[in-house]
């Protein structure tokens, strides 16, 4: 049985802000920005608060107006020529005015494409950095991390998103389009996306590192560290973070909301499609050190040569092409922070999954699909999996990688999207949809408006059919096939806590 929440107010589109004057850059700031828009302050009450630094150049605000139309499309940015400066604890940093052109108006956003927060030798524990003085208007991956703000201005309070990507623990970026910033800047939010080591150099566990102990991670544990300490001075309120990911970076982030890492750097998660890998390090190391060639050790892989060693993992990961090869393993709903949470899936996750369409289009492997991938009761699972649709190994490949740890996640506010993987994201970040706006008012403070999910209450909201509307145990199929991975890996966590 369901319920419809059409007319929720999280659900209407959002009141929309546009500029009746002519806007410009207070002095300190090279160049004016005109016919600018900027959203609306953070409502809450806000606590007065001194000022150590010089005041950083900010953008006049400007009035509501009614709600506009549905967008028909993306909207677009462009960086134009002026500049930005912000005095903070991390350094003297510099970025640009992105013009963001959306349906409602054009907004003048300030934007620091990439700035650094740590730095790290070949295989080696991050280190924060001294004060710099920083260029951020160029492009760069590594551990920098990027910043949009609706206006700087120390002590504007505005609520902070803290977004990290997706991309199976190998690949992705922060600058993916599909979840661009500007469209949630321009709504009141600041936004954060950050970049962390990947593949061997972030993933891969060595002999001498606590139990656990992932650097990949703990990139992200120092970006939260930064977060704390400067993004006042960008205006955004330091209590008041959202952290959210997606794939990969949904497991990241259900891996740094557990009780024994976190220490409040953030108040709430967003874990969009989260992704572990099913199989343990321990049980791959040795296919790993035979492609190498050498021993898995940190000395031995910094001596390689990268392009040998790149070459090396991509033959070691096509072995696992049913899981992922590298990440965090031995998730467990249990160990998570008392924080809020939203959890998400989209219905037919891996329907692009390459093995998935080769092996459906023959109608040939779900029972050697089945074993490969863990589920318990085969044969109910492609009996059932078969009334939805044709494509069982490609439903089958998406609950192993991903609505698994979803269905094992017994708490918070459930939301199941239409579409595949990564499918959801520019629903979330780039469009005025349902989607963006309960995720916007989810970062906002607010608590959602349908039921959390519960063994006793299997409530989620589903977007599967457009409208919204409440569900009950939508994954109950995978649920039934999938054992839960509690206690996989070596009892005890190492690594940086937050």
């Amino acid at each position: 049985m369901g319920g419809s929440w059409r007319g929720v107010g999280i659900f209407r589109h959002t009141p929309r802000w546009r500029s009746h004057c002519v806007e410009k850059v207070e002095p300190g700031c090279r160049g004016t920005a005109k016919n600018s828009t900027q959203p609306p302050r953070n409502t809450r009450a806000v606590s007065k608060k001194s000022n150590p630094t010089p005041q950083p150049p900010r953008i006049r605000r400007s009035e509501a107006t009614r709600p506009a139309p549905r967008p028909p499309a993306r909207p677009v940015a462009r960086v134009g020529p002026m500049s930005v400066t912000v005095s903070c604890p991390a350094g003297t940093i510099t970025g640009e005015l992105a013009t963001f052109t959306a349906p409602d108006g054009t907004y003048s956003i300030p934007y620091f494409r990439s700035i650094p927060y740590a730095r790290a030798g070949h295989f080696q524990d991050a280190q924060r950095l001294e004060p710099l003085q920083i260029d951020a208007t160029g492009t760069h991956d590594g551990l920098h991390l990027t910043v949009s703000t609706p206006e700087v201005k120390f002590g504007a309070d505005y609520p902070v998103i803290v977004f990290i990507h997706g991309g199976g623990y190998h690949s992705g970026t922060r600058f993916d389009p599909r979840h661009d910033p500007l469209f949630f800047t321009s709504r009141g939010f600041v936004v954060v996306e950050l970049s962390y080591r990947l593949g061997l150099e972030g993933f891969v566990p060595f002999h001498d590192d606590e139990p656990n102990h992932y650097r990949g991670t703990d990139d992200c544990v120092l970006a939260l560290e930064w977060v704390q300490k400067n993004i006042e001075h960008f205006g955004g309120d330091p209590t008041n973070v959202t952290l959210i990911g997606q794939s990969a970076g949904g497991g990241m982030v259900l891996w740094l909301a557990r009780r024994d890492h976190y220490r409040g750097a953030f108040r709430r998660v967003v874990a969009l499609s989260p992704s572990f890998p099913r199989g343990s390090f321990a049980r791959r190391k040795g296919a790993l050190r035979r492609t190498l060639g050498r021993p898995v050790t940190r000395d031995a892989l910094a001596k390689l040569d990268p392009r040998r060693l790149d070459r090396a993992y991509q033959r070691f990961a096509r072995r696992y092409f049913h899981d992922l090869a590298l990440g965090p393993t031995g998730y467990d709903p249990d160990e998570l922070a008392d924080i809020d949470l939203i959890i998400t899936s989209t219905r037919d996750e891996m329907y692009n999954h390459a093995t998935g369409i080769s092996l459906d289009r023959r109608r040939f492997g779900p029972r050697l699909a089945a074993r490969m991938l863990g589920v318990s009761v085969p044969e109910s699972y492609i009996t059932r999996a078969r009334r939805i649709d044709d494509r069982v190994v490609g439903r089958m490949i998406g609950d192993s990688m991903i609505r698994r740890y979803v269905a094992q996640t017994e708490k918070g506010w459930w939301i199941e999207f239409p579409g595949r993987h990564c499918d959801d994201l520019a629903e979330i970040f780039v469009r005025d949809t349902a989607a963006h706006r309960i995720i916007a008012s989810f970062a906002r403070g607010e608590t959602p408006p349908w039921p959390q999910y519960s063994p006793e209450d299997r409530a989620a909201l589903s977007l599967v059919h457009g409208e919204p509307e409440v569900v009950r145990d939508p994954l109950n199929l995978v649920r039934t096939s999938f054992l839960p991975q509690r206690g996989t890996t070596v009892e005890g966590l190492g690594g940086r806590v937050l």
